[in-house]
């Protein structure tokens, strides 16, 4: 969970339009939870990721250009709830960095839930903190239960949920990583097209990075980056938890397939 407000570490040189993407993006989301088609849902989360992917490219192009300001650098919290602590932060982990984020766990809050931290400019931050990783943990959540095979003792339904999980975060963070590349790959096209030479997506989105590692080893100088593994593997419950992360609610930097919405939407 979320929500709060983020606290800014780097202010923002030029104009902020994050809150007013955000409203669209919400209401975009609202409306393909709420419609009981199918295909109408995907529509609408296709125009949420097209949204989002346009928004993020174009800041970190702009910004590298020169051309106008970037967004402020902001610290957003979330907490992560139980069993499986350790995974379920390594999953919100894999999705701040595919959004150009650092995220950091700072122990236990509330109610013993994990306390983490999203570093990030404010739409990427916003975005892992607010609504992708929450939505992808309430996901895992309900392919875990679904998904369990009845009858397993204690310790077999515990080596399970973790090889579930693991097989779902590695499913995540390869959708992430191919659509990613797919949106860069759009994206430079298009402004070639439209007019000749331009400044390198890759390039501009390594700068945006550098800025957030910069700003996250301030706030953190004393971090290490830990991998968790599992001493107990399930092959079967991996591959249920990457069929699990093939169908994942990701609504970021998947390049949208269907236009049934129109650019007023």
């Amino acid at each position: 969970m979320s929500g709060e407000a983020g606290e800014v570490l780097v202010p923002a040189d030029g104009p902020d339009d994050t809150d007013r993407l955000f409203a669209r993006i919400r209401a975009l989301l609202a409306k393909a939870e709420a419609t009981g088609f199918a295909a109408e849902a995907e529509a609408f989360e296709a125009k949420a990721q097209e949204l989002m992917t346009r928004h993020g490219i174009d800041q970190a192009v702009l910004a590298a250009a020169g051309r106008r300001g970037a967004e402020a650098i902001e610290a957003r919290p979330l907490l992560v709830g139980r069993p499986h602590t350790v995974l379920r932060t390594a999953l919100v982990a894999v999705v701040a960095e595919a959004n150009t984020c650092e995220a950091i766990r700072l122990g236990r809050g509330p109610g013993g839930l994990e306390r983490m931290e999203i570093v990030g400019y404010r739409s990427d931050a916003m975005w892992v903190a607010d609504l992708l990783a929450p939505r992808l943990l309430a996901d895992l959540d309900t392919n875990l239960r679904a998904r369990r095979p009845a009858g397993l003792s204690a310790g077999d339904s515990a080596a399970w949920a973790r090889s579930f999980v693991l097989g779902y975060l590695d499913e995540v963070r390869r959708r992430l990583a191919d659509a990613a590349a797919r949106a860069r790959v759009d994206h430079e096209e298009a402004a070639s097209a439209a007019q000749g030479a331009t400044t390198s997506v890759a390039v501009a989105l390594r700068s945006r990075a550098e800025a957030v590692d910069t700003a996250f080893r301030r706030r953190h100088p004393r971090t290490t980056r830990s991998t968790s593994r599992t001493t107990r593997f399930s092959s079967g419950a991996a591959d249920a938890g990457r069929a699990a992360g093939s169908a994942a609610p990701l609504a970021r930097h998947e390049v949208a397939r269907h236009r049934a919405l129109g650019p007023g939407a």
